[in-house]
């Protein structure tokens, strides 16, 4: 798990360092996550919530771009995805309940150690999954070019990821 934790740490520094670059060329290797992406904070140790995590499902994501809290500027501690077997109860307008398949997205977690708390952020998204064998690259395009609110749904969370906040 430190060796986990670790890892995760550097990868993000590394990508912040670089996003510079990635802007250069129109692409991204971190962003800032904005309030509105607040699950809520635990005063769990990160190891228990990464625990807990694993436990309801969540897989460590070591592709993702590096994110940074709005408020601390601190970067993440660690970045989990869960795959849903439905889609979350959206507005059924949005791009992404409309034209993909719960398979296709993911629920993405964010965890964050600021002020002696664990900081948890979430949103919906389409999942990259260049591995899937109906890869497109509307697919990858739609993920890392996305439409906020269509096919980016920041704050959005299964509600097993609000228990390990009520329960600490």
């Amino acid at each position: 798990m430190r060796r986990l934790i670790l890892l995760s740490k550097l990868r993000s520094r590394l990508l912040y360092k670089i996003d510079w670059g990635a802007d250069k060329i129109g692409m991204y290797t971190s962003y800032e996550v904005q309030a509105n992406e607040r699950v809520g904070s635990t005063d769990r140790d990160i190891k228990d919530v990464i625990t807990r995590l694993r436990e309801i499902g969540y897989k460590y994501n070591s592709i993702s771009a590096a994110k940074q809290h709005a408020e601390s500027g601190n970067l993440e501690t660690a970045s989990f995805r869960s795959v849903p077997e439905e889609h979350p109860d959206l507005d059924q307008g949005t791009r992404i309940t409309s034209n993909w398949r719960p398979i296709d997205c993911q629920y993405h977690v964010h965890l964050f150690e600021v002020d002696d708390r664990v900081e948890i952020t979430s949103h919906y998204e389409l999942r990259p999954d260049i591995l899937n064998p109906e890869f497109s690259s509307d697919r990858l395009r739609t993920h890392y070019r996305p439409e906020w609110g269509e096919s980016y749904i920041p704050g959005v969370y299964e509600p097993s990821v609000e228990n390990i906040i009520k329960d600490s």
